[in-house]
């Protein structure tokens, strides 16, 4: 009886350890499929993790590259015009870029977010041209007195403000979905040249 006992025990031993040998092939599978999907999601985020644009080419950009290398003559209306020309083309960048950015977002609360974000830029260079003359005025002047003898002086200053503002903002909405931008700058400076004095 005893050596029955002991092979029934063996025998129900020998079935265990197989199913336990089973379970332990299936889960060493699983694991080696889920590390090949963890290296393939961190190749990814690598990716993802890259800027779309390095910091030198942010700096080396059509639309700066441009406004740079034209020569105006000095008078603060052509300098006002050349600045006012540069921060409306950043401006037409950024929501272009915004436009491209809600196409590829299926919820309306999203867009409405890069609406809003838009509007804050907006609020932000409102600021700005009032702080964008403090190098220059009397602080002690109420804004509005400030902003009337402050001369032309912020006629340059106040649109280089917008130029930095909205080229910011053009790229902190590239930074948030990269792979929406086509890697096109809407910037045609044909067309722009025209409108200089």
């Amino acid at each position: 009886m005893a050596v029955l006992l002991m092979l029934a025990l063996s025998a129900c031993d020998s079935g265990e350890l197989e199913r336990l040998r089973a379970e332990n092939e299936e889960l060493q599978t699983k694991v080696s499929a889920l590390e090949e999907k963890n290296t393939a999601l961190r190749e990814k985020l690598k990716e993802l993790e890259k800027p779309k644009i390095t910091e030198s080419e942010r700096d080396d950009n059509p639309i700066d590259q441009f406004y740079r290398s034209l020569e105006v003559d000095g008078c603060t209306a052509s300098m006002n015009a050349q600045n006012e020309s540069w921060a409306d083309a950043w401006e037409a960048e950024a929501r272009g870029l915004a436009d491209q950015l809600k196409s590829h977002l299926p919820l309306q609360e999203d867009r409405d977010l890069v609406d809003a974000y838009l509007n804050a830029v907006e609020e932000q260079v409102q600021r700005g041209q009032i702080m964008a003359i403090y190098p220059i005025a009397d602080l002690e002047l109420s804004q509005e007195e400030r902003y009337l003898v402050s001369g032309t002086l912020r006629m340059i200053l106040i649109p280089g403000q917008r130029i930095r503002a909205w080229r910011d903002a053009f790229y902190q909405l590239l930074s948030f979905l990269p792979e929406v931008w086509d890697d096109q700058f809407l910037f045609d400076p044909e067309a722009v040249h025209l409108d200089l004095p």
